[in-house]
């Protein structure tokens, strides 16, 4: 037994320590990808804490919405449910969502509203305009609750980041410590307490906020403040000699906007970075390209490790990433591109590989019956 206890000391004292820190503005999906990196490594939440979770998530959705209404549409939504009429006439604005989270029907009530037409019309003509803060992944919360999905709530809805947060997991031969913090400005000055020590720093971009103002000044754009914050932190003394890595997220939210008729204010390049050619949809590819573009202009981009296009929401995206950063592969400076931002008919293919990535298969070559494809 002391021989062993000894043994265990010994590679604790060899095990190497990562301390990986994760930067950007508010609303970037900071706290999405924290989560979402913490449900990987540590597992799903036990059923008592994750009902109430989601309950508490739903409650939000629930609010925000309400929130949003006017008085004509209140009352059209009270004469469409009756059975819940007492629920939004006898509790405040304020109070709703904690009057909502400690009845055991909470997640029910949502999905019962989201079946309602006029409901779920008024979401989606207020949730992508400027100046309302409004959570954007209901469709598939309700999706989820509905099949019954195990999940973490809070990687599908924003919850404000205040302070510091962190958490420890292990990878192959290394302790790695994850840290988040708060992206609003009156947050950012906590940040320099995190940067000591840091070995990998990660800096969200949210590619579907051109059109929104920030929470805490509604006469800035995010997307401006961001191309700022990405300036000041990459070339930043705490950072020289980093790894640095850059994920645009949310390009399902883009795609989302761009259907519904949303137009990119942004100037459109046209020189097309090569690894953006799989995008087919021309205008999409067209957008994302211009707002990446815009970011390499701010920093010197060989000092950036690699950069990812991720839908952080989805766990199969983030276990791909999570291999490129973290894993044997983490040398290749190689771009992920989300699948759902690929044509349906190259989906197959990029699930295919990143299967093969994910059981650390090496050399892989995917040829198709017209061409062939060297993704990696």
């Amino acid at each position: 037994m002391l021989i062993q206890n000894n043994n265990n000391i010994q590679q604790a004292s060899t095990r190497k320590r990562e301390k990986v820190l994760i930067l950007g503005p508010s609303d970037s999906g900071k706290s999405t990808l924290f989560h979402m990196l913490k449900l990987i490594t540590s597992g799903h939440d036990v059923d008592a804490k994750f009902e109430n979770n989601l309950r508490i998530v739903s409650s939000w959705v629930i609010e925000r919405i309400w929130e949003a209404m006017g008085e004509q549409e209140r009352n059209h939504l009270k004469d469409l449910i009756p059975e819940l009429r007492s629920v939004f006439e006898n509790t405040e604005d304020a109070n709703l969502a904690t009057e909502l989270q400690n009845r055991d029907d909470c997640c029910e009530i949502l999905v019962t509203l989201w079946k309602i037409p006029f409901f779920r019309e008024f979401y989606e003509s207020v949730w992508s305009r400027d100046g309302i803060s409004m959570f954007e992944n209901v469709k598939e919360l309700v999706s989820r609750i509905e099949h019954k999905k195990s999940f973490s709530p809070y990687s599908l809805v924003h919850c404000r980041t205040t302070g510091i947060l962190s958490y420890e997991t292990m990878g192959k031969n290394t302790e790695i410590e994850v840290i988040d913090v708060g992206g609003r400005r009156n947050e950012r000055k906590k940040w320099i307490h995190c940067f000591e020590d840091t070995h990998t720093l990660i800096y969200m971009v949210s590619l579907s906020e051109f059109n929104q103002t920030l929470i805490e000044d509604n006469s800035t754009r995010r997307m401006d403040e961001s191309l700022s914050l990405i300036s000041e932190v990459m070339n930043s003394r705490w950072f020289v000699g980093l790894r640095k890595i850059i994920l645009f997220v949310k390009p399902d939210i883009l795609c989302k906007k761009l259907e519904n008729g949303v137009k990119y204010g942004g100037e459109l390049n046209p020189n097309i970075l090569p690894e953006l050619d799989r995008i087919a949809d021309h205008y999409l590819k067209l957008v994302i390209n211009s707002i990446i573009t815009e970011f390499f202009k701010k920093i010197d981009r060989t000092t950036i490790d690699s950069y990812h296009i991720v839908n952080n929401t989805s766990e199969d995206d983030i276990k791909s990433v999570c291999e490129m950063i973290f894993g044997e592969r983490s040398a290749q400076k190689t771009t992920f591109i989300s699948p759902c931002i690929i044509p349906a008919n190259n989906r197959m293919i990029l699930c295919l590989f990143n299967i093969c990535l994910q059981e650390k298969l090496t050399d892989i070559q995917i040829i198709t019956s017209n061409e062939e494809e060297n993704y990696y």
